[in-house]
């Protein structure tokens, strides 16, 4: 587990025990333990109890843990529930878009393409030569005396 994620724990504990206790009960005892002994314990959270959750700026992995409680354990209207997966799943379909387009493989080699095309309508100041290698016949002599060498 990471410790982003256990900070994420430590956020979501200090916010269930700030909660009433009806609403702390409506979470099962099972999550909260796993909430407070998997959070990170040496971690000073951000969150301030005097502050209203929306007033603070809380990070996008507790905003969407605490999405998942509010949806899971906490809203009784079916409507809303069926609301608040409607603009979940189009969120989360808007980021895979966004993703696909960024990572698309077409669009990458086309923007190498226009700058390779780019760079090919500037002026080539440099041309580059074929330089042909001739060995020394120092060298020569020595490969032909270690080829004796290998033969036997």
């Amino acid at each position: 587990m990471t410790n982003e994620y256990r900070k994420t724990l430590c956020d979501i504990d200090l916010i269930l025990e700030q909660l009433g206790e009806e609403e702390r009960n409506k979470v099962p005892a099972k999550l909260r333990k796993l909430i407070h002994d998997n959070k990170l314990e040496n971690y000073t959270s951000n969150i301030r109890v005097d502050i209203p959750l929306e007033d603070q700026k809380l990070s996008d992995n507790t905003n969407a843990f605490l999405a998942m409680l509010y949806i899971n354990y906490w809203t009784e209207d079916e409507n809303e529930k069926l609301e608040l997966q409607k603009i979940f799943n189009e969120n989360e379909d808007k980021y895979q878009k966004e993703l696909s387009e960024k990572y698309n493989v077409d669009n990458l080699f086309k923007n190498r393409n226009t700058n390779k095309a780019e760079q090919s309508e500037q002026p080539v100041q440099e041309q580059n030569q074929i330089v042909e290698y001739k060995e020394s016949i120092i060298k020569r002599i020595l490969n032909k005396i270690f080829s004796f060498f290998k033969r036997r």
